[in-house]
């Protein structure tokens, strides 16, 4: 998803493009429960001030692990967090391939923090203690200078 003069365009998505920078890879069911998961980690991350020329967070959002007829919705929401947010990376996974792939958890939220060679430096696949949350800010603060 890209934001482009104030519209929504939309195009295709590989994990390749996930060098160069530090990421922060939140991968969440398209459930308020699942988003619930990594509120916290997102509150931190907003007062982190992390410089945006050497990080950027990726979310992706499994919509085809959403409640039943929640799928617009989900979609809607996050059309709304990319104009909030335009430096932030918005994948749309209508098919669920991230959470094959990867072996995720369904119905949950997953956190990885990757170096800008694309090195797994942490992960967990459920919801973070407050000490994952600190632990995750002192990751990104120390890849990202």
């Amino acid at each position: 998803m890209r934001l482009d003069s104030g519209k929504i365009d939309y195009q295709k998505w590989n994990s390749l493009t996930l060098t160069g920078k530090t990421r922060l890879i939140i991968h969440v069911a398209g459930r308020l429960s699942a988003k619930e998961q990594s509120a916290a980690l997102i509150d931190a991350l907003q007062h982190a001030n992390l410089p945006k020329k050497q990080f950027q967070t990726t979310t992706i959002v499994n919509t085809d692990d959403a409640l039943p007829g929640s799928s617009l919705f989900v979609v809607n929401s996050i059309r709304a967090s990319k104009k909030a947010s335009p430096w932030e990376q918005f994948i749309i996974d209508s098919s669920g391939v991230a959470q094959h792939r990867w072996q995720l958890k369904p119905e949950g939220a997953a956190v990885i923090v990757l170096d800008q060679k694309g090195q797994v430096k942490f992960a967990k696949d459920t919801a973070l203690s407050a000490n994952d949350v600190s632990q995750v800010i002192a990751t990104l603060r120390a890849l990202a200078g």
